[in-house]
Parts: structure tokens; C-alpha cells; sequence
């Protein structure tokens, strides 16, 4: 056995993932750290085919969430002199830990955190951070004629000193997981290593944005750099995905700058005045299109950006939750909507370990599915400003397939009110961060809120608990609630920005399923004159020739006539006969009724035939479902 691979199978039963790596450090397996690992066979099988390989450990949660300050003396960089200068600027003192001395006479200092760390390129003139998603070269290893030597080893120290042992740690953490300050100047540095391409491209691309590049010449530049300077390069997709991100932002306003801001003559504001933006611009720019995760670009129920699910105590917000998160990783639909199917994070910090098995076991016994891959579930989560976007990024670094978050409830991740803080001011501090992330990584994040005891049922957004911000703040709000005290059905709410007009419906829970409903109605004969109307079979026979039709109820008649298809019924007769049947024109006939308000002149109506939402899962749907204001349009 050769001194490397001894030295692998020591850190890796030290709880380090390790890798081999190639003289110019780049990993021999595919995947680079994502391959790392503890398992002796596999590093036996590794250093056997390549027994002069170097040894990586991968830094992060693959190792018992080690981070590494690479302090760089190459080219006159002096990282060693900065970090030291930073640890006196900021009056800290750290106690021993590992430190390795690299062949450049630079130095590793290791850390360890319960928190994800982001890896940094440039942290510090000469000074990277080797976190999340990356890797570090481990002594014995030989590079550029030296080798890399233990200053103090795990032999000395049995593990790097965390913030549980040294509170300076966590000053440390803050600052390297901080965004960078607005107008810093961004260096690209020749050569991008691992850990830290995701990052330094994704800042190029934003910068590029910032400017005004057109979004080709942004991907074209972003792949140039990505082959010439990442060592080694992302995959192309990974780089579409990260410039797609990028484009996200107002072209020529993002907040990564490469190079100092111009000094305006005279100004005494300490920010870079805006220039005029036209509305012709803004009409010729490229437009993202909208990620929708339940429904339709016309009929959005759950989309990207920061979603509000408000509903009283005890009225099964966590169930409505369980059985979306089950349609989302299942790709089935979610009461009668289509999905987009992705991975789901599920921060449930109420309830109780043993009632989420139970819950869990009830869905799916009554969806006769097993547990889906995806679905994630967690119990704790960290406030906003105290790592709670920090863990959120982090889930998306391990699994970016991950489109829905859901923090139920969202109390328990609010900041502290401050004394001078209005709850208008507090509620948008707490969105806005939401808010970014959401938008960023495409992703939707549903805050689950209570309502007020009384119930409007006429102005059902208005019951959110909270401040109207609630409303102004999110992209999106869905409302629970029940018409009647011991009703079993719960009557859905529905608008946002994307939104054309409420989306309404009723549903059931009938035993951890939920099932969409007629809304209960006192006439039990009404089924029966639905089927037999004079006015529901001229619309069938007129839909059998037509896929859509949008007018008054008058222009109906007239184009009933004109087909030869007679009808007695006046407008105002056929009006309320649409409005009381949408639901049921869309099981019985797959017709869909929506109602659109035209100010204060006679509503318009729209008829489409052959909808293609999932009529498997709709018992019946209620009335008035969907309604749309025409100035909307």
C-alpha cells in the first residue's frame, strides 16, 4: 500500500469523502466531488488503478461540513498576510485547528460548520473558500515540484474547531456566506477550480446582464470563459442553467458591477443615479417565460415566486400541502389541475414526527402509490437572517431538481419586530428576501399563514392574519376556508399577479385524498334540470361544431340561430344558467365555462371545448370557478 492511499483510508475513517486527482488537480472520476467518498473498497479500487494519484477531500457536508480559508502566495498575492489582517480588522483570535502548507508556501486552514458554507473565489485578495460543492488538495500530495505538509494534522486536534467550539468561527461564516457589496469590482481570476465555478460564472453573467449585453453574446461569453478559465469546465447545461438564472435580472440593473460605478459631477448621493429606461425598451426586452408548478400560464394555482396558503386552525392546511407535494413528485394531478413535476421540500415545523408518518401513510395508502423520490421533509429550519436563505440554497445545491418549497407555518422563521419597525416594514423585510431567492432559482415558496377569526367570505384575501402587505408582498395567495361551521367541504380561493381573475373550487378530504367537490347546494334536483336544460343541449350541439367562442350571451343566441340550432331561453336566462354550471359543464361535456367581467357593461362569457385538465381526479366542480376581469385581458 503506497503512502497516498494509506493516508486516503485514514481521512476517510476521519469522516472525510476523499477523491483522487490528477498532477493539475483535477479529479480522475466522473463527477469530481459528487464521486467522493469514505468507503475503503472504493478508495482500495481507486488508488490501484491510479497509484500515483493525489488525494482531494471534499469540503462541505460530504465531510462533516469542513471548510478550508486557501490562503494563496503565488504571483505576489499574499493570502496568507490578508486573512491575518482580516482576523485582527475584525478582533478575533481562533483557536489551533488543522493547517496545511502548500507547495506554494500558502496555507489550508480548516473549519467546520453545522451550516452550509459557500464556496468563494476571491474571498479575499489571495484568499479563496473551499466550501460547499468543492475540494481541496490533501497532504501527501505532490504539485508544481512540492508537496503539501501537515502544520497541524488530525493527530494533533481531533477535529477543525467549529462554532460550537470557538464563537469567532461563526464571525467568520457570516462573513464569507455574506453578499458581496454593491460596486465591487469582480475579478475573474485566471484559473477557476472546483467549488467555485458555479459562483464566479453565475457573477460574470449578472455583471454582463448589468451592462446591457445582449442574452447571446451572455451565454456565448459565459461558455468561452467556462472552457478557458474552469478547471475543469461545468457541463453545458449546468452553464445554460446558471446563465438563465442570470438573465432573470433587469438588463442593465443588476447589482454585480465590473467596475466602479462612474462619479456623477456634483451629486451628493452615495448611489449611481439611474438612467431613462423607455417604455420601448422595456417592450422590445426578452421576457422569461413563468415557471407554473399546478395549472396553466391562464389558470395558475401554484407558480414561481413567493406564495401565501392562508386557512383558520384545524382546517387541514398541512393536509392540502402533503397531497400537493405527492402530485408534484408524482407528476399526477393535483385537484384537476396539471403539474409540473419536480422535487418538493417540505419544512413542516409543527407537527409531530409520529403524525407526519401517520399522515404520510394515510395519503398514500388512499393513492395506492409508494413513497415518491424527491420528497423531501424537514422539522427544523433556521430564521431569516439567521440562515434560513442559506439553507434553502443549500437544499438546491444537493438536489436541483427541487422546484416547490413549503414553510408551514412561517412564524416560526419570521425576524424579530423591531421597536421602530411598522408591520408594513416588517412584513416586506421578511418577503423580499423570499422574494430573490424565488425569482433566482425559478422556484416557488409557499408560506403557510393563519387567517383571522372572522371569516369575509366576500373578500376572502382580506382574512390573511397579518398586515396587507401580506397581500402587496407575495406573487401569489391561495385562502381556505369553509362556508358553514360543520360543512365537510372547503371552499378554495385563489389570485396573484399572473392571475386572471379568482380561481375558485370546493374539495373534500375523504381519508388523507383530497377529492374536488360540488359546492353544496339546497336544490337536489339541480343535477337533473342541468342534464335536461334545453339550453345545455343547444351549447353541446353548438361546442360539437366549434372548439371556442367568446361573446354575450345575446351574440350566443345570435349564433345559435345562425347554425340552425333554435333556443327559447333570452340572454339574462342563459347568463345565470352558465354562471350556475361551469362545474358541471366541464365533467359532464369536458366544456369550460369562464365568466369574464366587462367593468359595468354585460359580463362576457368564453365556451372551450376539449379543456385539458384531468377529468380522473373531479367529482364535480363549483360554481362560478373561474372568473376573469376584462381589463385584465
Amino acid at each position: 500500500m503506497s503512502d497516498l492511499e494509506y493516508f486516503a483510508k485514514q481521512y476517510a475513517s476521519y469522516g472525510l469523502a476523499v477523491l483522487p486527482l490528477k498532477p493539475d488537480k483535477t479529479p480522475y472520476v466522473a463527477h469530481g466531488f459528487e464521486n467522493a467518498t469514505t468507503n475503503e473498497e472504493t478508495i482500495e479500487r481507486w488508488w490501484k488503478q491510479w497509484p500515483a494519484a493525489n488525494i482531494g477531500i471534499a469540503t462541505g457536508s460530504r465531510s462533516m461540513g469542513i471548510f478550508v480559508v486557501d490562503q494563496d502566495e503565488k504571483n505576489d498575492q499574499h493570502g496568507i498576510q490578508n486573512f491575518e489582517k482580516w482576523i485582527d480588522d475584525n478582533y478575533l483570535m481562533f483557536s489551533d485547528t488543522w493547517t496545511v502548507r502548500t507547495p506554494s508556501g500558502g496555507k489550508h486552514t480548516y473549519f467546520r460548520s453545522t451550516m452550509p458554507v459557500r464556496g468563494r473565489v476571491g474571498w479575499l485578495p489571495g484568499v479563496d473558500i473551499r466550501g460547499e460543492g468543492g475540494y481541496v488538495v490533501a497532504p501527501p500530495s505532490v504539485s508544481g515540484g512540492g508537496s503539501y505538509e501537515w502544520i497541524t494534522s488530525p493527530t494533533d486536534i481531533y477535529q477543525p474547531i467549529s462554532p460550537d467550539e470557538d464563537a469567532d468561527v461563526e464571525t467568520l461564516i457570516q462573513d464569507i456566506n455574506a453578499k458581496p457589496s454593491d460596486g465591487v469590482p469582480l475579478t475573474v481570476p485566471e484559473t477557476i477550480i472546483q467549488g467555485g465555478r458555479n459562483d464566479m460564472l453565475y457573477k460574470l453573467a449578472c455583471s454582463l446582464q448589468a451592462k446591457g449585453v445582449s442574452d447571446v453574446a451572455i451565454l456565448a461569453t459565459i461558455r468561452a470563459e467556462n472552457e478557458a478559465k474552469c478547471d475543469p469546465p461545468l457541463p453545458d447545461d449546468e452553464v445554460e442553467k446558471l446563465v438563465k438564472s442570470a438573465l432573470t435580472k433587469t438588463k442593465g440593473t443588476a447589482q454585480i458591477q465590473t467596475e466602479e460605478p462612474e462619479k456623477k459631477a456634483n451629486s451628493k448621493f452615495d448611489f449611481e443615479l439611474q438612467p431613462l429606461y423607455s417604455v420601448q425598451d422595456l417592450m422590445a426586452s426578452e421576457d422569461k417565460d413563468l415557471t407554473v408548478y399546478v395549472g396553466d400560464e391562464k389558470t395558475p394555482l401554484l407558480s414561481e415566486g413567493t406564495v401565501v396558503l392562508a386557512a383558520p386552525p384545524k382546517l387541514g392546511k398541512s393536509w392540502f400541502c402533503l397531497n400537493m407535494c405527492l402530485s408534484l413528485t408524482t407528476g399526477s394531478d393535483f385537484l384537476g389541475f396539471h403539474v409540473k413535476k419536480c422535487h418538493v421540500k417540505y419544512y413542516d415545523l409543527e407537527q409531530s414526527r409520529r403524525l407526519k408518518k401517520k399522515r404520510i401513510r394515510m395519503a398514500i395508502d388512499k393513492y395506492k402509490i409508494q413513497v415518491p423520490p424527491g420528497f423531501y421533509i424537514a422539522e427544523k429550519l433556521q430564521g431569516i437572517g439567521r440562515g434560513f436563505i442559506e439553507q434553502l440554497e443549500y437544499d438546491i445545491q444537493q438536489d436541483p431538481e427541487i422546484g416547490v418549497f413549503i414553510i408551514d407555518v412561517f412564524t416560526y422563521v419570521e425576524t424579530a419586530r423591531k421597536n421602530t419597525e411598522t408591520e408594513y416594514q416588517w412584513t416586506y423585510k421578511n418577503f423580499n428576501v423570499i422574494n430573490e431567492f424565488s425569482m433566482k432559482h425559478s422556484v416557488s415558496v409557499v408560506l403557510v399563514l393563519h387567517t383571522r377569526k372572522s371569516h369575509d367570505p366576500d373578500h376572502p384575501f382580506d382574512n390573511i392574519l397579518g398586515s396587507t402587505a401580506n397581500q402587496g408582498a407575495s406573487s401569489h395567495m391561495i385562502v381556505l376556508a369553509k362556508s358553514k361551521f360543520n360543512s365537510k367541504s372547503i371552499h378554495l380561493y385563489a389570485q396573484g399577479r399572473e392571475t386572471e381573475g379568482v380561481i375558485e373550487l370546493d374539495y373534500v378530504n375523504e381519508g388523507g385524498q383530497l377529492l374536488i367537490t360540488e359546492a353544496e347546494k339546497d336544490e337536489p334536483d339541480d343535477m337533473m334540470e342541468f342534464m335536461d336544460s334545453e339550453i345545455r343541449k343547444a351549447i353541446v350541439d353548438f361546442m360539437a361544431v366549434n372548439t371556442r367562442w367568446k361573446g354575450r350571451c345575446s351574440g350566443l343566441i345570435e349564433e345559435l340561430t345562425k347554425t340552425g340550432i333554435g333556443i327559447d331561453a333570452g340572454p339574462k336566462e342563459i347568463g345565470g344558467f352558465l354562471s350556475k354550471n361551469v362545474g358541471r359543464f366541464m365533467k359532464h361535456d369536458d366544456i369550460m365555462v369562464t365568466i369574464i367581467k366587462n367593468g359595468t357593461g354585460p359580463r362576457l362569457y368564453e365556451i372551450t371545448k376539449n379543456v385539458e385538465y384531468s377529468k380522473s381526479t373531479i367529482d364535480t366542480i363549483d360554481e362560478g370557478w373561474i372568473t376573469i376581469d376584462e381589463n385584465m385581458l
